[in-house]
């Protein structure tokens, strides 16, 4: 039920993220190695607790209230222990344990931010408790919300496990058309992804430009704990570019796993308001990632972890680039305002346009009041708030990364987005017109006879198939009988869809080499469910 990462090469079995990171190293890319718990592992484990998950159809509430019980409350058996522990010894040192989901950093959905990765992990009873974690976050909130507006079936999940990398710069690239946007910052790369972290911007036009430089107050960053003592309030070093930085740690997750530390002054550096990478080391990291685009990546657009470790880059997963509307709105032209005094302006994260209200978030209760249609004013956008964005018109931030998880998604769902906004900048309750593509906020003066937030499904209903098809061909391609079994299932989910669906294979033919056994049972699936069950239209291949 795991194997090697470097063999992991089926989406089916090892998701999407581990087949990357397989791609990635048997390219010799120097990323940390590990194991993959394939998807039939989580099947397995619920099927032993008797919940089937097994046909890839999303489960009703009531089987997920019952799943997310077992998984959090169920017992392992003694056999699966002592496997797992060999499986843990095996490990060379510090840990973490990263989802990988069927269609997660996928072609066309990210699932950025949606499940969970657990970092440092340093004892057994850690280890398994990260896995079921992992398991958990399929059947989460926030899993569940993503899928519905997507469109998906909940997605298989498989687990990575690999070795954890103490950086001490982290961040994150995007390369789109040559042009590379690099953010970085101290410590670990969770600052950023979260976007809680301030990042320094690294733009290079082209490969061997020089980079243009933007420095951001860097005065938080999170580091790992490299022992079992907590160590709160008392200073500590972290070597970087031959240089130390002072941290102060003054909070730290429930495992004690990972601080957050305050950047102190020094008597000769500011190292908050100093390039956390020095010009030569950019250029270093970026003929590393533009080399990924020579060899295992090719062409197209990515997005790239990457951190700094002993003194050197290293990348840590990629994935195809969801949207690259970030870079364009870094382009935009200043809007012409015809309507509305303009009231502050910001910087371009998403783009398009957003009407309505503003509601200021201070706290996880604040989110009880949002309604359908809000703009939503925020420091910054945790990832367990993504269940909430379908609701917003449009997002307000002041420490948000354009690099970051919910920016991501943002542009995804098409969300407008501005980032430097402080809270409290806007009133509470009085509405106004967001522009994403500029950063310019206005006064609304027409308001919309009915608003609806950006975020929701165009008005013609699509349904995703890609991970309900992969995994009934692998099921029938393991059991030519069972073809008939899975035939009659992938007709009922179509009729299920209605007729004025349009049913979307996006990214299943590009897993499909020539002369793969599996593209003829593609092929018949299609073919025989969609003569008897006629939806509006069959879209294949990329959208």
């Amino acid at each position: 039920m795991y194997v090697p990462l470097r063999e992991a090469t089926e989406v089916a079995q090892v998701g999407g993220k581990g087949e990357m990171l397989g791609r990635l190293l048997r390219s010799k890319v120097h990323i940390p190695d590990g194991i993959v718990f394939t998807t039939e592992m989580l099947v397995r484990f619920l099927a032993d607790h008797g919940l089937d998950v097994a046909d890839g159809q999303t489960p009703t509430p009531e089987m997920i209230g019952k799943i997310r019980h077992a998984l959090k409350h169920a017992v392992w058996q003694p056999h699966q222990l002592e496997w797992l522990r060999e499986v843990y010894d095996a490990m060379p040192g510090r840990m973490c344990v990263r989802s990988s989901a069927v269609l997660e950093d996928g072609q066309h959905s990210s699932y950025a931010g949606v499940f969970t990765s657990v970092l440092n992990v340093t004892t057994f009873g850690e280890f398994i408790r990260a896995v079921r974690e992992v398991w958990e976050s399929a059947y989460g909130p926030d899993a569940v919300a993503y899928a519905q507006q997507r469109k998906h079936p909940l997605l298989p999940m498989a687990v990575v496990v690999q070795q954890f990398l103490d950086a001490t710069a982290s961040g994150v690239a995007f390369l789109t058309e040559g042009r590379l946007h690099i953010s970085a910052t101290y410590g670990l790369g969770v600052g950023v992804v979260s976007g809680r972290v301030p990042a320094d911007s690294y733009t290079l036009s082209h490969r061997g430009a020089e980079p243009e430089l933007e420095i951001h107050a860097k005065g938080i960053c999170y580091v790992a704990n490299e022992s079992a003592v907590t160590m709160l309030h008392k200073q500590m070093t972290i070597k970087h570019q031959q240089s130390e930085i002072d941290l102060y740690p003054y909070d730290t997750d429930d495992r004690n796993a990972v601080y957050l530390c305050q950047v102190l002054p020094q008597r000769h550096a500011q190292p908050a308001n100093s390039p956390v990478l020095k010009r030569d080391n950019v250029l270093r990291l970026a003929e590393t990632l533009y080399a990924l685009q020579d060899g295992p990546l090719g062409s197209g657009d990515w997005d790239i972890e990457w951190c700094w470790h002993h003194d050197e880059p290293r990348v840590l997963q990629a994935r195809p680039l969801t949207s690259s509307k970030v870079v364009e709105a870094y382009d935009a032209e200043p809007e012409p305002s015809s309507a509305g005094r303009l009231i502050l302006t910001g910087k371009p994260i998403s783009a398009g346009e957003g009407i309505g209200p503003v509601r200021n978030i201070n706290k996880d209760e604040d989110l009880d009041r949002i309604e359908a249609g809000d703009i939503l004013v925020m420091d910054w956008i945790p990832d367990h708030f993504i269940r909430i964005l379908t609701k917003a018109a449009a997002l307000l931030i002041s420490d948000g990364s354009p690099l970051s998880h919910c920016a991501i998604i943002a542009r995804e769902w098409n969300i407008p987005c501005v980032g430097g906004v402080q809270r409290g900048s806007l009133q509470d309750g009085v509405w106004y017109r967001v522009n994403g593509s500029t950063g310019k906020v206005y006064e609304a003066v027409d308001r919309p006879s009915v608003h609806q937030p950006s975020g929701l499904p165009a008005p013609t209903e699509r349904l995703y198939v890609h991970a309900w098809l992969i995994q009934a061909m692998e099921a029938v391609n393991a059991s030519p009988a069972s073809e008939k079994r899975w035939m009659n299932k992938w007709r009922k989910l179509l009729q299920a869809a209605g007729p004025d669906c349009e049913i979307v294979t996006d990214g299943v033919e590009e897993l499909l080499l020539p002369g793969d056994p599996l593209a003829p049972l593609f092929d018949r699936l299609l073919a025989g469910a969609l003569r008897d069950c006629r939806p509006a239209g069959l879209i294949r291949g990329r959208a």
